[in-house]
């Protein structure tokens, strides 16, 4: 009688808990109910989910979109790269003003964003080039460089040897 009563008070908690239970009928077969139909009432969990689709749906349409994402960002990304070179490709030279430029020269010194003409006159005449890459075979065997880009030296190796 205790069983019976215990059963009929957690029955309503049961009924609030799911809304779906499974239950085997009189021929054995498996029933599914929206009210506990027999004493073996098992209550079934039921996971909400929206008309043809699947959790695994789901998790494809999650990763498809995490991609998604991951392309545009390479995409900005190779986007703002290209318009920063464009922009160091079209930069004027470095300025100096007119006493670092006159010491710069008197020093035989090339630095990097120099004029072309202004580092012609600080080791004068290029022994091969005078295009994008200038070259100085010095009397004593050493070789120095100076790169142009845009009319700006853009690197520089070595020093100046003499003349």
């Amino acid at each position: 009688m205790r069983l019976l009563f215990l059963l009929l008070v957690a029955t309503p908690l049961w009924a609030d808990a799911a809304s779906v239970f499974k239950c085997t009928d009189a021929q054995g077969k498996t029933v599914f109910s929206g009210h506990p139909c027999a004493a073996d009432a098992q209550a079934v969990e039921v996971k909400e989910s929206s008309p043809g689709s699947s959790q695994a749906q789901t998790e494809v349409w999650k990763a498809q979109r995490e991609l998604d994402e991951a392309k545009r960002a390479q995409s900005d990304t190779k986007r703002r790269y290209a318009e920063a070179n464009a922009r160091l490709a079209n930069a004027p030279c470095r300025e100096f003003n007119s006493t670092e430029l006159r010491t710069m020269i008197i020093r035989n010194q090339v630095v990097q964003g120099m004029a072309f003409g202004d580092a012609i006159k600080a080791w004068g005449k290029p022994t091969n080039g005078g295009g994008w890459q200038n070259a100085y075979h010095w009397e004593n065997g050493a070789s120095s460089y100076f790169y142009i880009r845009n009319g700006c030296v853009e690197s520089v190796q070595g020093t100046f040897k003499g003349r």
